[in-house]
């Protein structure tokens, strides 16, 4: 039951900060200054970037990261936590653990 609840937490808070930092990125549109240095995504695939329009949505999320980094690093941890659970849920993670023991 315990399982249960902290994984669908950890789910929502991905949900929840991803959605956040989502939000947080989309000042990239604004800032054309760092459309050089931040997007990153849309130079690798689209080239250069001359207008916003342009801007490859996963940039929204290195600008994030970059600038107001405490959504980004709530995913990764909560990512990780599901990995974790899953893991463990799944008996990998007590061989894994048993690797690190020898």
């Amino acid at each position: 039951m315990i399982f249960w609840s902290i994984l669908g937490l950890a789910i929502l808070v991905l949900c929840f900060s991803t959605v956040l930092a989502w939000y947080e990125g989309s000042n990239i549109v604004d800032d054309s200054f760092e459309w050089k240095y931040t997007a990153k995504f849309t130079t690798y695939f689209n080239g250069d970037v001359s207008d916003y329009h342009d801007i490859n949505q996963l940039d929204y999320f290195i600008y994030a990261a970059k600038f107001h980094p405490f959504f980004p690093i709530l995913m990764l941890v909560s990512g990780s936590v599901i990995i974790v659970l899953i893991m463990f849920k799944l008996g990998m993670f007590r061989r894994f653990v048993t690797i690190f023991r020898r």
